[in-house]
C-alpha cells in the first residue's frame, strides 16, 4: 500500500514539474509532401478551400498524411518531413473534400 501511494505521489510530482509529456492530439503519420508552384495547381486539389483566397504565397508546400490529410507548411518544415515520421500540424490537418 505505501509503495502505491509513492508511485502516485510521484506521479504527480513528474506530472507537475512538467516533465510528462503527452503528445498533442493532432501527430499524423507523414506519408509524403507536395509542392504546387502556383495558386492554379493549387486550387485544383480536394484540399483546397475558398477561404485559401487566390492571394496564397506560392510555392506551397504541403505534407500529407497517411490518412490522407493535408497540412500546408513553411519550406523549411516541408524539407524537414520524413515519411513515417511523425508530425504535428500547426495550422491544422485539413480533411479532403469529397
Amino acid at each position: 500500500m505505501i509503495a502505491l501511494k509513492l508511485a502516485l505521489a510521484a506521479l504527480v510530482v513528474s506530472c507537475a514539474a512538467g516533465s510528462t509529456r503527452f503528445p498533442p492530439r493532432d501527430l499524423r503519420a507523414v506519408a509524403g509532401t507536395g509542392l504546387y508552384l502556383t495558386t492554379r495547381e493549387w486550387e485544383h486539389t480536394p484540399w483546397h478551400r475558398a477561404a485559401d483566397g487566390v492571394n496564397m504565397r506560392t510555392p506551397i508546400h504541403v505534407i500529407f498524411s497517411t490518412t490522407r490529410e493535408a497540412c500546408i507548411v513553411s519550406g523549411a518544415d516541408w524539407v524537414l518531413a520524413v515519411p513515417n515520421e511523425l508530425y504535428h500540424c500547426a495550422t491544422r490537418w485539413r480533411r479532403p473534400r469529397p
